[in-house]
C-alpha cells in the first residue's frame, strides 16, 4: 500500500523544498538570536522581606523585628518553607512557595501581610522592602574603577553619577551595585558638658534639626487668572545652616552651641581592592529575562566607548560569564565534531555520495527546524540544550538511513527512481513510525516533571521530542523527494576517478567554447567581475582569464568528486566485506546460543545483579564538578574585631595569593557581606575572588583550593577563632560548603545541644575535611541593664536611656542636606575625642524630667555577655547550619548525605522535635534523586505501551525491554570505572537509553516474527539475527559515535558533557552485545515452548477422537 502523504510531496518537488527551505531560515534566524547561559534558567516561587533596624543586635532583632514578621507570614497558603536570618542591624525573612503557587501573585499577598504587620515593628526600624526572590540576582560582572592618587569619595561620585546611569541603559541591566565609596555626611559632633550644662538630650537635638529640615505643600491661591502653589521648603544645604538650626528658641540655643557641625568623611564601611589597588567596585546585575553573555558583552562595549577623565581606568575585575561563553562554545564545537564523525559513518555504510549526502543533510535540517522550538518557548542555549542537539545529531539519521536503505535495495531490484522512492518509503513507514513514537514517549514525560528538576529536564526532553518528530516528517517528506530527483550515478572505481587527472585540456576547451555561458557561467562570471571591481580597476585586466579558472574548477570539482567517490566505494566494499564475515560469524554464535538460551540469560541476569556492587559506589551529585577557573576565599574573624585589623591582615594574604604562579588576579572586598542579595555591614568579614591562570597554565583547581587554603591559614596564627575558606568555584554559583545542612529545635537551648553533638559526630568521619556550624560563631556583647531602683523617682525609662545611647554611640541620622544635586546624611553623634572608654561612656548625661542631668553609670551597669552573631529560623522554630567540606576522595553528597543523616538519627541527635533538612544544592541532590526514578519508571511504562501497540501483544514488549536493564549494566559500569559519577545530566542519559536501545531490539524481533510465518522458530531467529545485524550495527555506531567528542572533549565545561558520553558509550555497547543474543534466547526459550503447547493440544485432541472412534 502506497503512503498518500509521501506520493502528494513527491508530485509537489517545490511545494516540499519551499517548505523545509522556510523551516531552516526561520530557524537560523531564531537561533541568531538565542540568548547564552550555562544552565537552563528556572524559577522558584521565594518572596523576601528585608528590614533594617540599626543599632540592634541579632537576638533583639529577630524578636523584635523577625518573629512578629514570621506569624504574620505564617497564615499565607501554600507556603513550603518559612525562615528567616536576624544579624546586627538586619533582618530577612523569606517565604518559599510550593512550585505550582504563582510567585507574582504571592508577592502581592506577601506585601499585604507585611504592611498589616507593620505596626508591630519598632519605630526605628526602617520600613520593610518586599521583593522576589532571583537566584540570578548574584552579579555577572564586576568592574573596578581606579585612579592612582585620586580620593576615593571623588572616584565613587564619578562611578554613581556617570557610570552607573551609562551601565543601567545597556539592554538587559537591572541594576548597578556600587561598593568601596566612602561616605561623606554633615556630622553633628555632641560635646556632653555643653549637654548637661544646657539640660538638654541627644535626642532634643534630633528633633529639633528633624523639626527644621521641612519641604512641605502649603496650598494655592488662585490669582485672577492664574493659579499659585505655595511650598515651605526649610532645607539645611550646609554645615553652616545646620549649626544655626535653634535647638531652644526660648533661650536662642543653637545648634553649633552644643557641639561641632562638619562636613566629613564618614568611616569607612566597606573597601574594595583590585590586585592590592583600591578603588570602587561595580556589580552589574541582569534582569531575569536577559542571557548573561550578551549583557557582559553590552556593558564591556559601554564602557570601552566611556572616555574616562585623566587618569581613570576601568576594567574587568571578575566575569562569570567567561566560562560560561567558553563552555557553550567548546560544547557547539563538540556537536559538530559529531556531526561530521556520523557523516562519516553514514558515507562509510551507504557507499554512494548522493544517497550519503541526502542522509547527512537530515541533520542540519532537523537542528534548524529544532532552534524554532527554542524562539517559541524561549530557551536559550545552554549546556542541556546544546547536549540535547548533540544527542540529536546522532538520532535524526535514523530514520533517513532505514529509508534511503530499502529505497535502495528496490532500486538495485530494477525498479524505477520514482517508484522505489514511492514504496520504499511506503514499505517503512509503520516501522519507522513506531520507532519515532517510542523514543517521544521517552522524552516527552521527563519535560513536565515537577520542580526545579524538571525545569532543568523539560529542555532537554523537549528539544530531542521536537528535532526526533521533525526528522521523522523530512525523512518521509523532502528524504524522498531529493532521492526521487537526484538519483545516485554508479560511484566510479578509484582507477576511473584517477583517469579524470588527464582531462584537463577538455575542460579548459569546455569553457572557453561554451562553459562561460552556461547559467552557472554567467553567474561566477558576474561574481568575478564585481570582485575584481572591489579590488580596483586595474584588476579588470585579468577578466580574459575567467574561464581558464573556470575550467579550472570544473576540473578540480569532478577531480574531487570522483576520488571521494572512488575512495567511498574502497571504504564501502571493505565494509561490506568486513559485515559479511562479522554477520556470519554472528549467525553461528547465535545458533550456539539459542542451543542453551537458559545458559545466556543466566549470565545476563549475574550481570545485571553486579549493578548491585557497584551502584552503591557510584558518586552522586546534583552537577559534575567543574573547573571554572575561580577561587573563592573568606576570612572570618571574631565579630569585635575592627575593620582596620581585618584589612590589615586581608593585605597579607592578598600578597600570598597574587604570589602564586598560577593567579591571575585578586579582588578584595572587606567590610560587607550578602544576604538574600542585600548588603549587610560586617567588618570582621574579608572576601577574595581568585581569578586563576587558564588551565594549562596551572595546577587543578581543586589542587589548589587545599594548598591555598592550607598556607593561608598558617597567617592567623596567633588569632583565635579566626578562619580561611577556600572554595573552588565548581558550578554555576559558589556555596559556603560542599554539603549543607540544617537542624532546627523548638528553642535554642536544645538546639545548641544537639548542634555541637551533630558536629561532633561528622568531624569524626574520615571523609570530612571540616565541619562548621552557624552557632559557633559568637561575639562578645556589652549589655546594658538598667536598674529599677534608681530609675524610681527619675521619671527615665529603659527606652529613653536607649534612644540616648544610640545617638552617642551609633548616631542618628537627623535628616538629609541638598546641595548642588549631591545628598548629605546628617548625622548626631557624641563627638569622638569625648569617647575615649567605657568609663567617658558611663559618665554621659542623661535628662532627667525631675532630676535634670544624671550621669549614664548611676542608672544601670554593663555585663558581657557571648551572643550569636545571627539568629535564623525555619519554620518558625530555631535553626542552625551546618556547613560540611568534603576530602576529595569523599563519596558523593548525596551518599554523604544519606549516611550523616542515619549517624545523627541513630546517635539520638534528630529527634524530640529537633529535625533535620538540607540545604543549597545538597536539596536538589535529593530532589534529582527523587524524580530519576519516576521518570525513569514512565518513560518505561510508556515505551512499553507504544511497543505493545506496535506489536499487538503484551508479551512481546518485555522480550524489547530486557535490552534497558542490558544498557544499565555497560552504563553504569564505565561510570563507576572511569569516575565520572551521576549527576543531573548523566541522569537524562540514562532515561535517554530506554529509547535508544530497545530500537535494535525492535528491528530484530520485528524481522523474527515476520519470518516465523514461513520457517522454524529458531531458524526465523537466525536469519532474523543476519539480515538486520547491518542496520543495527549502523544506528548503534551513528548515535555511539557522538558519544566520542563529549567524552574525550577537554575544554571548559568538559566536566558536565564527559558524564553523558559515559553513560551512551557504555550503554550502547554493552546493550548492542547482549541484545544480539540476549533477545532471541529470550523470545526462543519463552515463546517456543508456548508455540510447543500450541501444537501439542492439538494432537491431544486428535488423539482423543482417535481412541474415541
Amino acid at each position: 500500500m502506497r503512503n498518500p502523504l509521501v506520493a502528494f510531496f513527491l508530485k509537489r518537488a517545490v511545494f516540499a523544498t519551499a517548505i523545509f527551505l522556510g523551516m531552516v531560515l526561520v530557524g537560523l534566524i531564531l537561533g541568531s538570536r538565542l540568548g547564552v547561559e550555562l544552565l537552563p534558567r528556572f524559577s522558584i516561587p521565594v518572596v523576601a522581606v528585608s528590614v533594617a533596624y540599626p543599632g540592634a543586635g541579632p537576638e533583639e532583632v529577630a524578636e523584635q523585628v523577625a518573629k512578629p514578621l514570621e506569624d504574620a507570614l505564617s497564615t499565607l497558603t501554600g507556603v513550603d518553607v518559612l525562615g528567616s536570618t536576624s544579624t546586627e542591624g538586619f533582618a530577612l525573612v523569606f517565604v518559599q512557595f510550593k512550585q505550582e503557587v504563582d510567585v507574582d501573585q504571592a508577592l502581592v499577598e506577601v506585601s499585604q501581610k507585611v504592611a498589616a504587620a507593620r505596626g508591630s515593628l519598632p519605630q526605628d526600624a526602617s520600613a520593610p522592602v518586599v521583593q522576589k526572590f532571583d537566584p540570578n540576582q548574584s552579579p555577572i560582572l564586576y568592574l573596578f574603577l581606579e585612579a592612582p592618587g585620586e580620593d576615593l569619595a571623588r572616584l565613587g561620585r564619578y562611578a554613581r553619577e556617570v557610570l552607573k546611569p551609562r551601565l543601567q541603559l545597556v539592554s538587559g541591566v537591572a541594576d548597578i551595585r556600587i561598593s568601596g565609596v566612602p561616605e561623606e555626611a554633615i556630622q553633628v559632633l555632641l560635646d556632653p558638658k555643653k549637654l548637661a550644662a544646657y539640660a538638654l538630650s541627644p535626642t532634643r537635638v534630633v528633633q529639633a534639626i528633624q523639626a527644621s529640615s521641612l519641604n512641605l505643600p502649603l496650598g494655592s491661591l488662585e490669582d485672577e487668572d492664574r493659579r499659585v502653589t505655595y511650598t515651605l521648603r526649610n532645607t539645611p544645604a550646609t554645615p553652616e545652616e545646620v549649626a544655626g538650626i535653634l535647638v531652644d528658641p526660648v533661650r536662642g540655643l543653637k545648634v553649633g552651641d552644643l557641639g561641632r557641625v562638619l562636613l566629613a568623611k564618614e568611616d569607612p564601611r566597606s573597601l574594595a581592592r583590585l590586585n592590592g589597588v583600591p578603588g570602587i567596585l561595580l556589580g552589574v546585575l541582569k534582569t531575569p529575562e536577559s542571557n548573561a553573555v550578551s549583557v557582559a558583552r553590552g556593558v564591556k562595549q559601554a564602557v570601552a566607548e566611556t572616555r574616562l577623565p585623566p587618569g581613570y581606568r576601568v576594567q574587568v575585575a571578575s566575569d562569570t560569564t567567561r566560562f560560561i561563553e567558553a563552555a557553550v562554545q567548546d560544547t557547539f564545537r563538540e556537536m559538530l565534531l559529531a556531526a561530521l564523525a556520523v557523516s562519516l559513518v553514514v558515507l562509510v555504510f551507504v557507499g554512494q555520495l548522493n544517497s550519503a549526502f541526502s542522509v547527512i543533510l537530515a541533520i542540519p535540517i532537523t537542528l534548524s527546524g529544532a532552534l524554532i522550538l527554542f524562539g517559541v518557548m524561549g530557551f536559550t542555549f545552554n549546556l542541556i540544550s546544546l547536549l540535547a542537539l548533540t544527542v540529536a545529531v546522532g538520532i535524526v539519521v535514523d530514520d533517513s538511513i532505514v529509508v534511503a536503505e530499502n529505497i535502495d535495495r528496490l532500486r538495485k531490484e530494477g525498479k524505477k527512481p520514482f517508484e522505489a522512492v514511492l514504496e520504499g518509503a511506503s514499505q517503512v513507514s509503520v516501522a519507522v513510525a513506531a520507532a519515532t513514537l517510542s523514543l517521544l514517549a521517552v522524552f516527552l514525560p521527563i519535560s513536565f516533571l515537577p520542580g526545579i528538576v524538571g525545569q532543568i529536564f523539560q529542555q532537554f526532553g523537549l528539544v530531542l521530542a521536537a528535532a526526533i518528530a521533525i526528522s521523522w516528517l523530512e525523512a518521509f517528506l523532502f528524504l524522498t523527494v531529493r532521492l526521487a530527483y537526484f538519483p545516485d550515478p554508479e560511484p566510479p572505481t578509484l582507477g576511473e576517478a584517477l583517469r579524470a587527472l588527464r582531462l584537463l585540456p577538455q575542460d579548459l576547451a569546455w569553457a572557453y567554447a561554451r562553459g562561460f555561458r552556461t547559467v552557472w557561467g554567467l553567474f561566477l562570471g558576474v561574481l568575478t567581475l564585481g570582485i575584481l571591481w572591489r579590488l580596483g580597476g586595474v584588476y579588470l585586466l585579468l577578466l580574459p582569464l575567467y574561464p581558464l579558472g573556470l575550467g579550472g574548477l570544473r576540473y578540480l570539482g569532478r577531480l574531487g568528486l570522483g576520488l571521494a567517490g572512488g575512495v567511498t566505494l574502497v571504504l564501502f566494499l571493505g565494509t561490506e566485506r568486513a559485515l559479511r564475515a562479522l554477520t556470519e560469524g554472528y549467525a553461528r554464535w547465535l545458533r550456539g546460543g539459542l542451543a542453551r538460551p537458559g545458559l545466556v540469560l543466566g549470565v545476563a541476569g549475574l550481570l545485571f545483579l553486579s549493578l548491585g556492587f557497584v551502584l552503591p559506589r557510584i558518586p552522586f551529585n546534583f552537577t559534575p564538578r567543574s573547573d571554572t577557573g575561580v577561587l573563592t576565599a573568606t576570612l572570618l574573624l571574631p565579630q569585635d574585631v575592627p575593620l582596620e585589623e581585618t584589612d590589615g591582615l586581608s593585605r597579607r594574604l592578598e600578597g600570598y595569593f597574587l604570589g602564586q604562579p598560577g593567579v591571575d588576579r585578586v579582588l578584595t572586598t572587606l567590610g560587607a557581606r550578602s544576604i538574600g542579595g542585600t548588603e549587610v555591614v560586617d567588618a570582621s568579614r574579608a572576601q577574595f575572588v581568585i581569578v586563576l591562570k587558564p588551565k594549562h597554565e596551572r595546577e587543578d583547581i581543586l589542587t589548589l583550593a587545599e594548598r591555598f587554603s592550607r598556607e593561608g591559614s598558617r597567617f592567623l596564627q596567633g588569632i583565635p577563632n579566626a578562619e580561611l575558606r577556600v572554595q573552588a568555584q565548581t558550578g554555576p554559583e559558589t556555596e559556603d560548603a560542599d554539603l549543607q545542612l540544617v537542624l532546627t529545635a523548638p528553642d535554642s537551648a536544645l538546639l545548641e545541644q544537639r548542634t555541637r553533638e551533630a558536629v561532633r559526630l561528622i568531624a569524626e568521619r574520615p571523609y570530612v575535611k571540616d565541619v562548621k556550624s552557624s552557632l559557633e560563631e559568637r561575639a562578645r556583647e556589652r549589655v546594658f541593664v538598667p536598674d529599677p531602683a534608681r530609675l524610681s523617682g527619675t521619671g527615665v525609662t529603659p527606652y529613653d536611656l536607649a534612644q540616648a545611647m544610640r545617638t552617642y554611640l551609633s548616631g542618628t541620622e537627623a535628616a538629609v542636606a541638598r546641595r548642588a544635586g549631591e545628598e548629605y546624611p546628617i548625622r548626631v553623634k557624641l563627638d569622638p575625642l569625648e569617647l575615649e572608654d567605657e568609663n567617658a561612656l558611663l559618665a554621659l548625661p542623661v535628662q532627667s524630667p525631675v532630676l535634670g542631668s544624671l550621669p549614664l553609670g548611676s542608672l544601670g551597669r554593663f555585663e558581657e555577655r557571648l551572643a550569636p552573631t545571627s539568629v535564623a529560623r525555619q519554620n518558625q522554630a530555631y535553626s542552625a547550619g551546618i556547613n560540611i567540606n568534603l576530602r576529595p576522595d569523599a563519596p558523593g553528597v548525596f551518599q554523604v548525605q544519606r549516611e550523616l543523616e542515619n549517624l545523627l538519627r541513630e546517635a539520638g541527635v534528630v529527634g524530640e522535635g529537633v529535625e533535620l533538612s538540607s540545604a543549597g544544592t545538597a536539596s536538589l541532590t535529593e530532589d534529582l534523586v527523587t524524580l530519576a526514578p519516576q521518570a525513569f519508571a514512565l518513560a518505561l511504562v510508556l515505551n512499553y505501551l507504544v511497543l505493545a501497540s506496535q506489536f499487538n501483544s503484551w508479551t512481546y514488549p518485555l522480550y524489547l525491554l530486557l535490552t534497558v536493564p542490558l544498557a544499565l549494566v555497560g552504563a553504569l559500569w564505565l561510570t563507576y570505572l572511569l569516575g565520572t559519577g551521576l549527576d543531573v545530566i548523566s541522569v537524562l542519559g540514562v532515561v535517554m537509553l530506554i529509547g535508544l536501545v530497545t530500537k535494535n531490539a525492535v528491528l530484530l524481533l520485528d524481522f523474527a516474527v515476520k519470518l516465523r510465518e514461513r520457517m522454524p522458530l529458531k531458524e526465523a531467529l537466525v536469519e532474523a539475527g543476519r539480515l538486520r545485524l547491518r542496520p543495527i550495527l549502523m544506528t548503534t555506531l551513528t548515535v555511539l559515535i557522538i558519544s566520542l567528542p563529549l567524552l574525550l572533549g577537554l575544554g571548559e565545561g568538559a566536566e558536565y558533557r564527559r558524564p553523558l558520553g559515559v553513560i551512551i558509550l557504555g550503554g550502547l555497547v554493552s546493550s548492542t552485545l547482549l541484545t544480539l543474543f540476549v533477545v532471541p534466547a529470550a523470545f526462543y526459550l519463552f515463546e517456543g515452548r508456548r508455540a510447543e503447547e500450541r501444537v501439542r493440544k492439538p494432537a491431544l485432541v486428535l488423539d482423543g477422537d482417535s481412541a474415541g472412534s
